[in-house]
C-alpha cells in the first residue's frame, strides 16, 4: 500500500508540475488547535477538536473550524471513523475583503491503521468527505445547502520518540513527520483534480498522560480551481492535545 502511495504522489506531482504556465502565491498561516479525545469504552472514542487559522503579515483571520470523529476498533491495528466538521472561512486571501462568508459543511468516512515500524510508530488514514456549502440568493445567505464535491485524502506518518523520562522512563518528547495528499472528485471539478499535498514536522512534548502540546511546521501546496494558478502555505502549527477517559 505504502509504495502504491508513492507512485500515485509522483504520478499527481509530475501532472501538477508539467504544466507550462502556472502562478504560485505564497502565504503564511498559523493553525491553533485544541484537540480532545473522549475514551467512550473500550471500543469507542470521540475525538473533537477546535480550530482557529490566522494569516501572518498582513494580520487577518482566515478561518475557524469544529470537527467531531467518532472511532470504532476494528482489531489491534484498525479503526473506522465517521462524522463532520464546520468550517467557517472569513478570507482566503489576506489582501482581499470578501463580500460573504459562506459555510461549509464537511461529513466523512476513515479508516485508520497503525503499526511498529523500527523504533517509531507508522500511521495511515484513508478518508474522504463531501464538501457541502450554504446557498446563496442575490447575495445573501438562504437555507439548505448543495454539494460540491468529494475529497479523497491519504495520510501517512510516522512517530517517534526522541527523549524519554530518566526516572520512569516513559517517552516525553517525539517527532512527527507526516505526508497528506488530498484530490477531488465530481462533476464540478474541471481542472483541479488535484487538491493539494500536506508536508508536516514537528514536536510533541508529553506534559502529562493525559495533556501534551505540540508545535509544527506544515507546508500545504494546493491548486486552485482554476487549474493554473496555486497556493504555497507555510504554516506553523500549534496544538494542545487532551484526553478523557
Amino acid at each position: 500500500m505504502n509504495r502504491i502511495y508513492i507512485i500515485f504522489l509522483l504520478l499527481v506531482s509530475i501532472t501538477v508540475f508539467s504544466q507550462s504556465e502556472k502562478e504560485v502565491k505564497n502565504q503564511q498561516i498559523v493553525w491553533y488547535t485544541y484537540n480532545v479525545n473522549w475514551k467512550l469504552n473500550n471500543n469507542w472514542q470521540l475525538v473533537t477538536d477546535v480550530s482557529e487559522r490566522q494569516f501572518i503579515n498582513p494580520t487577518a483571520q482566515h478561518l475557524w473550524s469544529v470537527r467531531a470523529n467518532f472511532k470504532r476498533v476494528i482489531t489491534a491495528n484498525w479503526d473506522f471513523g465517521f462524522g463532520g466538521s464546520l468550517f467557517i472561512r472569513k478570507l482566503n486571501d489576506p489582501y482581499k475583503t470578501n463580500p460573504l462568508i459562506v459555510p461549509e459543511l464537511r461529513p466523512h468516512i476513515e479508516f485508520n491503521n497503525t503499526q511498529k515500524l523500527g523504533f517509531g510508530t507508522l500511521n495511515s488514514r484513508y478518508r474522504i468527505e463531501a464538501r457541502l456549502y450554504q446557498n446563496t440568493k442575490d447575495g445573501e445567505l438562504s437555507d439548505g445547502y448543495y454539494f460540491n464535491n468529494f475529497r479523497l485524502r491519504y495520510l501517512l506518518g510516522w512517530t517517534f520518540p526522541i527523549i524519554k523520562n530518566k526516572n520512569t522512563s516513559n517517552e516525553l518528547v517525539f517527532v512527527k513527520i507526516q505526508d497528506e495528499i488530498m484530490v477531488n472528485a465530481g462533476s464540478k471539478i474541471v481542472r483541479n483534480t488535484f487538491d493539494q499535498n500536506r508536508i508536516y514536522l514537528a514536536l510533541n512534548y508529553k506534559v502529562s498522560n493525559k495533556f501534551s502540546i505540540e508545535t509544527g511546521y506544515l507546508n500545504s501546496f494546493q491548486q486552485q480551481p482554476i487549474g493554473d494558478e496555486f497556493l504555497n502555505r507555510n504554516i506553523l502549527r500549534l496544538t494542545i492535545f487532551q484526553k478523557i477517559e
